[in-house]
């Protein structure tokens, strides 16, 4: 090897000049994001109320609201949802929103405050949701799980209160809950790739989410005990499906 060195006085010195930036004044946004391999790392259920907990100045909503979560102290009525940039909050109670399976979310963005006027109709915050797309490689995914009513707490049997105005009732059972049983089941499955290389995607999502209840069967009319109300049992189902294709029409 043939090597020549250059003497020590030739050495050009290179001098980096540089200071610590304390507050980031790029983005007045606050919030969190995450993409889709993050929400598959972390332990939550698989909900968009689920990831908004993840987000720093939230919370969940009253139990008294049907859906929804809290942003910054706002009330659950006062937040807005967008899906690739579509407005998909309940138009009727302003409650939550429409739903993708869980496995077509690409990155879900929490905004609780400092967001631009793109972000309209909101004084609480911002759940901004873009989907997968497909790619030039075939990809493919499937999930299912089980919340079984054996690794459930059993709910409590109520009583009537010994008031002594009413001797007959005093202490007798007022809803035999710990009959309760409720069993959650949900799956999903999802595929994308190329359908003309470089030109045309395609990605498709479809989730089923089956919850079976029973138990003491009540209104808010009637008193909740057993001789008067009965017993139910109740199958919920509910599907959820998306679409999509890419076309890049001009290189």
């Amino acid at each position: 090897v043939d090597a020549s060195f250059a003497a020590a006085g030739s050495i050009q010195q290179v001098q980096v000049n540089a200071r610590r930036t304390r507050i980031d004044v790029s983005s007045t946004n606050n919030g969190a994001t995450f993409n889709a391999r993050e929400l598959a790392a972390l332990p939550i259920a698989q909900s968009v109320d689920a990831i908004i907990q993840l987000a720093p100045n939230t919370t969940r909503a009253d139990p008294r609201y049907a859906a929804g979560a809290s942003f910054g102290g706002g009330g659950a009525s006062e937040n807005v949802y967008y899906i690739n940039g579509f407005p998909v909050t309940n138009p009727l109670t302003q409650l939550g929103a429409s739903e993708l399976p869980f496995g077509a979310i690409a990155q879900a963005q929490v905004l609780t405050g400092g967001f631009g006027a793109e972000f309209g109709r909101s004084v609480g915050g911002v759940v901004n949701i873009t989907t997968k797309s497909g790619s030039n490689n075939w990809e493919a995914g499937a999930q299912y799980s089980i919340e079984p009513n054996s690794l459930r707490a059993k709910s409590k049997d109520v009583y009537y209160n010994n008031t002594g105005a009413n001797p007959d009732t005093d202490g007798t059972l007022y809803a035999r809950n710990s009959r309760s049983t409720e069993t959650q089941q949900r799956g999903g499955v999802y595929v994308g790739g190329p359908i003309i290389q470089d030109k045309l995607f395609m990605f498709g999502a479809v989730e089923r989410i089956q919850n079976k209840r029973s138990g003491v069967a009540g209104t808010s009319e009637t008193p909740i005990d057993n001789a008067s109300t009965g017993w139910l049992d109740r199958k919920d189902v509910t599907t959820r499906y998306v679409g999509k294709l890419d076309w890049n029409i001009t290189d």
